[in-house]
């Protein structure tokens, strides 16, 4: 069984972490945390979670926990991955990794010297477009590729997170 905590209790967690984590067999979620109580109580509730904190060093140090979900605003991503795996736990952080490509790039070294694995969520890499565009690449029909931007034209998540997600600070 692996003992998976969440740190941020907001909408992609409740939409999209937690549904997938509870139909795992072999998975059992056993703490979130976030810096909102009144949040981290009520989606501890919703989702059968038995331990809800407001500070997630307290909430690692306290339970025993294999890896962590990180679903804060992206300004946060770098400070709390670097502790969860400087203490041991595999992680999984949603898009992006970090602000910075030099925090991306110590997170991978810290990884490796702690022998944790690292996760990024890539929501949109089985979609069909996007493995066609793959077996194109692979094919060698659009060439030597040495950069590439995507649009996508979706609410998602627009419509749930008041245009704010990248939450950018400078």
């Amino acid at each position: 069984m692996l003992n998976v905590a969440i740190i941020g209790a907001g909408a992609i967690t409740r939409r999209g972490h937690l549904p997938a984590l509870k139909t795992l067999p072999n998975v059992n979620v056993i703490a979130i945390a976030d810096i909102n109580e009144e949040i981290a109580k009520k989606v501890a509730k919703e989702f059968e979670i038995p331990h809800y904190y407001t500070n997630y060093k307290e909430m690692l140090s306290r339970e025993k926990v294999d890896a962590v979900h990180i679903c804060t605003p992206t300004p946060t991503h770098y400070e709390i991955a670097k502790y969860c795996i400087e203490t041991g736990h595999h992680v999984l952080i949603e898009k992006p990794m970090c602000m910075r490509l030099r925090e991306a790039i110590e997170l991978k070294e810290l990884a490796k010297e702690n022998k944790v694995i690292v996760g990024i969520v890539y929501n949109y890499r089985y979609f069909p477009s996007v493995l066609r565009a793959l077996l194109r690449v692979k094919k060698g029909y659009l060439g030597n590729i040495v950069s590439l931007n995507g649009t996508c034209f979706s609410h998602f998540p627009i419509a749930w997170t008041r245009s704010t997600w990248l939450y950018h600070e400078d």
